[in-house]
Order: C-alpha cells, then structure tokens, then sequence
C-alpha cells in the first residue's frame, strides 16, 4: 500500500500550481494536489504574491486559496517556531529570508513533509525536516 506522507507545499510550488503561465505549472501542479496540509505562512506569502506580482483581483485570490485549503488542513505557525526561527537568525542559517525559517519551524513541529522549487529552503531544511525538491526531469 503506498501512503503518501503527511506534506505541504512552499509558497513558490503554490504559486506555480495556480498560475497556469508559470513556468512550472505543470511540475507543482501535481505536488500541490497531493499536498494534505496547508501552511499558514504559505498563504499569506502565496496571498501577496498574487496580488502584488500577478495583479490578480483580491476576490479571485480569495477564491483560489479558500478552494486549495478546503481540503487541507491549516497549520498555523506556533510561538515555538517563532522562537527557534529567530533563534537561527544569528548564526547565519539563512540568508535574510526569515519567511522561509518561519515556513520550515512549522512543518517539522507538525512533522509535515515541505516540497519546494527553491534550492535554498531545501537547504534550510536540512536536518530539521524531510524537503523534496522539484525537478524538471528534462533538465536533469
């Protein structure tokens, strides 16, 4: 029987999935219909990034998000990957995207899997969560 294990997407892998022009849409589309759970963090981002980037109305955003999170279920960040996310800030673990901290804190307190298109949070996650970054097998 093949379980598929308790995940959540990156905002980057979000964004992806819902934008048919994004150049990885067909790559996240799968990874984010198979997420089970939804990071607070990365809705927010993934709520800005639609608005600001992509100049989509805010009703169409709403529209988009409350249809992905309808089936998965939310994780919100704790004050406990707060603090271990700002814990990290001094040593150097990230490069200033304390978003990406904040993202990885969540998901391993809720032992979540993260897929991600971004080298550097699969990085960050090294050792604290299990992260599967998304490849295009054709550039592989």
């Amino acid at each position: 029987m093949n379980v598929t294990p308790p995940t959540a997407v990156d905002t980057n892998v979000l964004i992806a999935a819902l934008v048919l022009e994004h150049d990885h849409h067909d790559l996240a589309i799968e990874a984010a219909a198979d997420a089970t759970h939804v990071l607070g963090q990365v809705t927010v981002e993934a709520w800005s990034v639609l608005r600001r980037h992509f100049r989509l109305p805010a009703d169409l955003v709403a529209t988009m998000l409350d249809d992905y999170r309808a089936s998965r279920l939310m994780i919100a960040p704790s004050v406990g990957a707060y603090d271990r996310t700002l814990q990290w800030a001094p040593d150097g673990r990230f490069a200033g995207n304390i978003h990406d901290a904040v993202i990885v804190q969540t998901a391993a307190e809720a032992e979540l899997r993260i897929v991600t298109l971004d080298v550097g949070l699969q990085r960050l996650a090294s050792g604290v969560v299990s992260c599967e970054l998304l490849t295009d097998s054709a550039s592989t």
